[in-house]
């Protein structure tokens, strides 16, 4: 959807507004405090791994195969989203991956949105149905030999559950290393947090808070659920042993590395936050937009907008500071991620997915409106003579959202004699629309488009003539009616 994005995946449009009234709520109450003086932004910045169009800056490693060679193209990049992704595999074989950032990080917080999606691919592991993992303080991949499965690292373990059973997330586990909690050198390989579980393709927030070879959190949903220090390399481990230099055991950096075994698995953030030496979690700092006065004049009043710039949609500087808004609030609303993924699910478990309108009669046809059970629009239908008859489908808005992240479409206007369909499109979201027109006898899409529009339109009863609004570039209010011919 839009840039800014809510928990929205498969939820009906019908309760979008509700949904999203809800959040504002919430956002306002925090916000409001805010003071709009001048300043600078955040001081304490995120730095996003990932750039949401390539593998730039990653390196691939899979089991059995050199460095880079990401065999089956096992991670890519779609829509924004980092995935593992298992299409072109007949079976997994074996085929451990790990996609490496390319620098080293000591003290930081390290935070990732991920979910689980579809089925595991044939020969994966049992244990790693819906299993992926965050590697901490990782070898480098270059040092990882060819059919080596795991780099030598500190897991941070994501769990997706099976539907039914308990099973945690943010678990650690110990690949050729062990950790001291409580006082004791753990050498068991993995030990579970106290997360609760997460069923579905729910997005999960994960953040990792690591300061060097002293303590290392994990936080899900804004909850610590786990917590160690001391991470060292397993002596006994022989790919850990050629790590160790002058009998140096203790972990104080390393590389980061999201995790392939055999799920598919997605990423729609990759983020760290460096911490000073001995630096612990900051507390969110808000952004403070700069003064720049505006002189405005009206009706002989005459005002002064210290913020009018923040209008200017094509200016750097705004763009920017709306992002360190949205990084403010979702530090801020991180602990609260829980509680949105639950009223998410509340809010759709009330609607019928799977539902349509009542059929009402225009000449020789039958119009109605249906959805479809994970479908987020509508599709819009008629059947000829009798309500028995085969369906037709005019507009199906779910076909024509493929490859937008946002869509608006009107509700198309019949000619009257019922061959020509009228719709508006925008693709935006500033209400600027576009009308095409499609033969609804052929299915045909016409080359016919009026561009810049409010999206409100008429047939006149020629079935030649269409009526239509345009809005004033300034106000995007409407303020002229437009006729033209085809």
């Amino acid at each position: 959807m839009a840039n800014k994005q809510l928990p929205n995946k498969n939820l009906h449009p019908r309760i979008m507004t509700y949904w999203q009234t809800v959040l504002c709520l919430a956002l306002i109450t925090i916000l409001c405090g805010c003071a709009m003086e001048q300043g600078t932004a955040s001081q304490n910045r995120w730095i996003s791994l990932f750039n949401g169009k390539n593998l730039e800056g990653w390196t691939v490693k899979i089991t059995g195969h050199e460095l880079n060679d990401n065999y089956g193209n096992t991670f890519r990049v779609e829509d924004g989203i980092l995935k593992v992704s298992y299409e072109q595999y007949e079976t997994f074989d074996g085929k451990f991956g790990h996609l490496f950032y390319k620098d080293k990080f000591s003290n930081y917080i390290l935070r990732v949105q991920y979910r689980f999606v579809g089925d595991q691919t044939p020969g994966g592991p049992e244990w790693a149905f819906r299993n992926s993992g965050l590697m901490l303080h990782s070898q480098s991949p270059e040092s990882m030999t060819k059919d080596q499965n795991f780099p030598v690292s500190i897991e941070a373990q994501l769990l997706g559950g099976n539907g039914k059973d308990e099973r945690s997330t943010g678990n650690v586990c110990t690949p050729g290393t062990h950790i001291v909690m409580d006082g004791q050198l753990m050498t068991r390989h993995c030990i579970p947090s106290l997360s609760k579980t997460y069923h579905g393709d729910q997005w999960v927030t994960m953040e990792v808070e690591v300061h060097g070879n002293s303590i290392i959190k994990h936080i899900v949903n804004g909850k610590v659920v786990l917590e160690y220090e001391r991470a060292q390399l397993d002596e006994k481990d022989p790919d850990a042993q050629k790590l160790i230099v002058n009998g140096e055991k203790m972990l104080h950096e390393g590389y980061i590395a999201l995790q392939a075994e055999s799920h598919p698995v997605e990423f729609r953030k990759v983020e760290v936050l460096p911490l000073a030496v001995g630096e612990h979690t900051p507390k969110p700092v808000p952004p403070v937009a700069k003064k720049v006065p505006k002189r405005l004049e009206k009706h002989g009043h005459v005002r002064i907008d210290n913020y009018y710039w923040l209008k200017e949609r094509d200016n750097p500087e705004a763009v920017e500071y709306l992002k360190a808004e949205n990084e403010y609030t979702d530090s801020v609303m991180a602990h609260t991620e829980g509680i949105q993924q639950t009223l998410f699910e509340e809010f759709k478990g009330r609607i019928k997915q799977a539902d349509m309108s009542v059929p009402y009669k225009q000449d020789d046809y039958y119009y109605y409106i249906r959805h479809e059970e994970g479908k987020e629009y509508p599709i819009y239908c008629r059947k000829r003579g009798a309500l028995e008859s085969e369906e037709e489908i005019m507009l199906n808005v779910n076909e024509l959202a493929e490859g937008h992240e946002f869509i608006s479409v009107r509700r198309g206007v019949v000619s009257y004699n019922q061959d020509l369909l009228a719709y508006a499109v925008d693709t935006v979201g500033r209400r600027i629309y576009t009308i095409l027109f499609k033969n609804l006898m052929t299915g045909d899409l016409l080359e016919d488009e009026i561009a810049q529009v409010t999206g409100n339109v008429a047939w006149a009863n020629d079935n030649k003539t269409v009526f239509y609004t345009k809005q004033d570039p300034v106000t995007l209010r409407s303020y002229r009616v437009h006729v033209t011919f085809q």
